[in-house]
């Protein structure tokens, strides 16, 4: 090849390397667009692709012969297949039951409030940025569930802050089929490094977890492998699941927003939260934001409570919000201003077109602080609480 030829190949390869970059990224701007601009659509688009990849899980098991590489291997040709198409598609909402028909505050039956909720913890994410610009911001996502809500506030605030320091908390109950396996190898983080690439590690790590299940099942089975293979499907289908979709979480952020310095921790309960930012030193929440939680699920509300509390003995300046409905079908956006009450904001006071406005937003904002601000002396009331 002469040297002419040479530079010609070469700037060839380099052009269609730099064009493949640029559609890719065009892509990807158009997914999150959709994503901002169109939510339901993006949920309809994302739930079809979920609902062909869960049928194909049983057959991922099938053809890998139960070798653990092999099915690490070959979920990931799949996820990369579906992700290709839509590259969210296993973030969501109210995804129980036809929860999202019923629910007051689905986003398909009032979008406006949802919008109006993701709007009001924007605000307050980016005033905390905006306020600690060397320091790395907390935030909570609290009943986290499919981290859809949770994703696109977090894309709001990265558009105004692109090169923001967030270590991002999602905590849920659901989550637990992927933070107790991860508890064996000491960590509660997702990074952008698959944990379960196919290597050896993952083989001791799955057949260690069989093994720890299969430890606390009498064996009644007659086939033993088959058994075995049952018992590493009903632990390994969860956990991919879940680390799949954390992955999208994470990576649909750092890909966009790769200024950012941006981590991603995953626990399954407002203690085990508590925990785990002790033991691996993480620093307290500056925003917890929560959705779906309706004012009857009592239990919830009352983690959600002493999540708060508990926080506001490390920082004062926490901002916190729920969204919530109650039997009445009033909305409102709830919040902690002292270590016994959650004060509210009524969201039916405001109309739908105040809703989808920015200044909304910050008003909603501003009266949820002054709430906090004037109610009892927290630090106080909390020293209170823990003598009585």
């Amino acid at each position: 090849m002469t040297a002419k030829k040479y530079f010609l190949y070469a700037f060839y390869s380099i052009a269609l390397i730099a064009f493949n970059s640029f559609m890719s990224g065009m892509e990807g701007d158009k997914h999150l667009t959709l994503v901002l601009k169109n939510p339901n659509k993006a949920l309809s688009n994302g739930r079809i692709l979920a609902t062909y990849f869960a049928n194909k899980i049983p057959e991922i098991f099938q053809t890998s012969n139960g070798i653990p590489k092999n099915i690490s291997a070959n979920w990931r040709i799949t996820v990369k297949a579906c992700e290709a198409k839509y590259p969210f598609f296993l973030l969501d909402e109210c995804p129980y039951g036809g929860a999202e028909d019923s629910c007051l505050l689905s986003r398909k039956n009032i979008p406006a409030f949802r919008g109006f909720f993701e709007n009001v913890i924007c605000t307050a994410l980016s005033q905390k940025i905006t306020d600690n610009s060397n320091k790395i911001i907390n935030y909570v996502g609290f009943g986290s569930g499919k981290c859809f809500s949770d994703f696109r506030t977090i894309v709001k605030a990265l558009h105004q802050h692109p090169q923001a320091k967030l270590n991002i908390h999602l905590i849920d109950q659901v989550f637990t089929p992927y933070t107790g396996p991860k508890d064996r190898v000491n960590t509660c983080e997702t990074t952008n490094n698959d944990f379960s690439n196919p290597n050896n590690d993952f083989d001791t790590f799955v057949t260690q977890c069989t093994a720890l299940l299969l430890s606390k099942q009498p064996n009644t089975s007659k086939d033993y492998n088959s058994f075995v293979f049952q018992t590493a499907y009903s632990f390994l289908a969860p956990f991919l699941l879940h680390e799949s979709r954390f992955k999208q979480f994470l990576q649909g952020l750092s890909n966009n927003f790769p200024q950012a310095q941006l981590r991603l921790f995953i626990h399954s309960g407002y203690d085990t939260y508590l925990k785990n930012i002790a033991t691996y030193n993480l620093g307290h929440a500056d925003v917890i934001a929560a959705s779906d939680i309706l004012d009857g699920e009592t239990e919830v509300h009352n983690h959600y409570k002493k999540l708060c509390v508990e926080t506001f003995k490390y920082n004062k300046s926490l901002y916190n919000s729920l969204l919530t409905a109650d039997k009445d079908k009033n909305i409102f956006l709830r919040f902690i201003g002292s270590a016994s009450d959650l004060l509210a904001l009524q969201a039916n006071s405001f109309s739908s077109e105040e809703l989808c406005s920015d200044l909304t937003a910050i008003k909603a904002y501003q009266k949820i602080c002054e709430g906090i601000s004037n109610s009892e002396d927290i630090i106080d009331e909390l020293t209170q609480t823990q003598t009585s």
